[in-house]
């Protein structure tokens, strides 16, 4: 997973006058202005707690080299910990049914069924929602309960699992354009380079930072 896309942040439900005194932006405005996943994701955490009435929520985006789950930004929690998700045998197999079914898990006990899982959010229960675009795994979002909610809302958590998909997967194809963009400046230059000096060591010399 690029760099970039790990946000690292901790965010916190705003209180008082700051959560009256400005109009929050439409998501899909977030999403087509955001210069960095930092700009939009508190966002898509505050709107999962308010379509779900959950506490706190937690995003594990995926490394496809070793298939492990990085916590990587948070909203409503005591701490973030950045150290990646080592589930238990129970834990593995409930989060693997999760993927493979691409739908919204209750875990009503997460205390005794992903005891891992329940030090990070500090709550009872947990709506695991898998990330998923066509077949590849991009990641998971926990949204943490006090109480666990009602079985019906598994129903409407498939929108805020595409909206953690939309964005994670915009920022990734922004990022691999930028990339492209870069690596082409450099061959320009390089061959700018080599046909001004007929110089390879000249030539070689932008590719040296």
């Amino acid at each position: 997973m690029p760099q970039e896309t790990r946000t690292q942040r901790l965010t916190r439900r705003a209180t008082g006058s700051e959560s009256t005194d400005t109009v929050p932006r439409p998501l899909i405005s977030l999403l087509a202005h955001a210069a960095r996943p930092n700009d939009v994701l508190p966002h898509l955490h505050q709107h999962a707690l308010d379509v779900t009435g959950g506490h706190c929520s937690l995003l594990f985006q995926h490394n496809p080299r070793n298939g492990v789950l990085q916590a990587t930004s948070g909203f409503g929690l005591d701490e973030l910990r950045t150290d990646p998700w080592l589930p238990g045998p129970d834990e593995a197999a409930l989060v693997a049914k999760a993927f493979e079914r691409r739908d919204a898990t209750l875990v009503t006990d997460i205390g005794r069924q992903t005891p891992d899982l329940a030090l990070r959010l500090g709550t009872r229960s947990a709506l695991l929602l898998p990330l998923v675009h066509r077949s590849e795994r991009l990641g998971l979002v926990a949204i943490g309960f006090e109480t666990a909610p009602a079985a019906e809302i598994t129903a409407d958590a498939q929108e805020l699992a595409d909206a953690f998909v939309t964005a994670l997967e915009l920022f990734r194809l922004r990022q691999s354009d930028e990339l492209q963009r870069d690596v082409r400046t450099l061959l320009d230059e390089f061959a700018a380079s080599l046909s001004a000096t007929l110089n390879l060591a000249a030539g070689l010399d932008i590719f040296c930072f």
